[in-house]
């Protein structure tokens, strides 16, 4: 849970720094290639939260999330990144 004192402080500076470009008074694909990162960071924040949270009220306490459920999550959430960055932004391969 000690993520959430990098995480959210690396959000409000993206936020502030990208604000103009996220609004969308600019015409250049910035804040879009920005928002990917961010979201990709949320996601695994959420993923490890859900893993801490597992550890202290799940199942089994003390081990948190089995290995293979997280590692899916984590190839699910690369893959899709992966698509978007091809497919929605048009990142070069």
């Amino acid at each position: 849970m000690g993520g959430v004192m990098i995480i959210v402080p690396v959000l409000l500076l993206t936020v502030l720094l990208n604000a103009v470009s996220l609004i969308g008074f600019t015409q250049s694909g910035v804040g879009r290639s920005v928002l990917v990162p961010m979201i990709v960071m949320i996601g695994l924040c959420i993923l490890g939260m859900i893993d801490d949270w597992e550890g202290l009220r799940g199942k089994h306490k003390g081990e948190g999330m089995r290995a293979r459920t997280k590692f899916l999550f984590q190839v699910i959430l690369g893959v899709g990144t992966a698509w978007v960055l091809k497919y929605l932004l048009g990142s070069p391969t």
